[in-house]
């Protein structure tokens, strides 16, 4: 498995578009998409992204996606493209913004799940299935994890920022990711 550096900060001079990802995120006000934590790391929360509304014939472009994290005001760890690539975007030591509003399922009911995990983002929709490419990329990325984390939790976005935080009043909108088309049976906890 091999790890591509991408972090989403001011330093970073690659192209986007006829910019810099580092002078997008500096247009922002920011200088990096990222916080520090407050909490050990023991969970890890599937998602999913795409452009598909903006760029409906190039949906998974990584300079359209990393566009949407900066536009957003977003971020996560770890983005796995289509061809399985895996980009480091945030140091895992620091907390992503990837989980906005959350609660973890009961009995743990902790909120705030950005400080005590690490988001892992797919090259995907609801219309999309993942690839071979993106599954055997995302269970060695798990692994490699887990020799640094003690990880007891393994959700997708939709678990911890679903029905359930809506109707408690945790966030406005329900996520639905990684969606139905996602095989959890490819990458549980107890396989590693």
């Amino acid at each position: 498995m091999k790890l591509h550096p991408f972090l989403l900060d001011a330093e970073n001079s690659s192209n986007l578009g006829d910019s810099t990802v580092g002078n997008a995120i500096r247009q922002t006000g920011q200088d990096q998409l990222w916080a520090e934590r407050s909490s050990p790391v023991d969970t890890i929360v599937i998602h999913f992204m795409s452009d598909r509304f903006r760029h409906p014939r190039a949906p998974f472009k990584k300079e359209n996606l990393i566009f949407t994290f900066i536009e957003y005001g977003v971020s996560a760890h770890y983005l796995i493209l289509r061809n399985g690539m895996i980009l480091n975007l945030v140091p895992e030591q620091k907390k992503a913004w990837h989980a906005g509003g959350s609660i973890m399922p009961e009995p743990d009911n902790r909120t705030g799940v950005n400080d005590f995990s690490i988001g892992i983002e797919l090259a995907g929709s609801e219309l999309h299935a993942y690839t071979d490419r993106q599954y055997q990329s995302l269970k060695s990325l798990i692994a490699d994890i887990r020799r640094r984390h003690e990880i007891i939790y393994l959700v997708g976005h939709e678990t911890i920022s679903g029905q359930r935080a809506v109707d408690l009043g945790i966030r406005g909108d329900c996520k639905i990711d990684p969606g139905p088309n996602f095989d959890w049976k490819r990458i549980e906890l107890n396989d590693y």
